[in-house]
């Protein structure tokens, strides 16, 4: 199978297969594959194709990849909106917990 930079793949074999799944970098040879490994320490990792294989939500790992470490993450208007909804909501039960605490303790 040829893979492209990004194409998200499952580890079935060897001693990343706990992780589960990975993101196709580059070809590393002919036999082996640069992967970037979810959960893993080191940015890339060289698996052999056979460990590897292809997984069919392409466009979630594409997206995964492009956003660099440390870089600016794109959202909705409504994904905002959102976020700020659950923020506030927490905050008022952090607030109401602090006074429950405060009155009992």
């Amino acid at each position: 199978m040829v893979y492209q930079k990004g194409d998200r793949v499952r580890i079935k074999r060897g001693k990343y297969k706990k992780n589960g799944y990975g993101v196709f970098i580059e070809p590393y040879g002919r036999q082996m594959a640069a992967i970037r490994v979810e959960g893993d320490s080191r940015d890339r990792r060289n698996l052999w194709l056979t460990s590897i294989e292809a997984t069919e939500n392409v466009a979630e790992a594409t997206a995964e990849a492009t956003i660099p470490k440390g870089g600016d993450v794109v959202l909705s208007r409504n994904e905002y909106n959102e976020l700020l909804a659950e923020i506030d909501s927490l905050t008022k039960s952090l607030k109401t917990l602090e006074l429950k605490v405060k009155k009992h303790g």
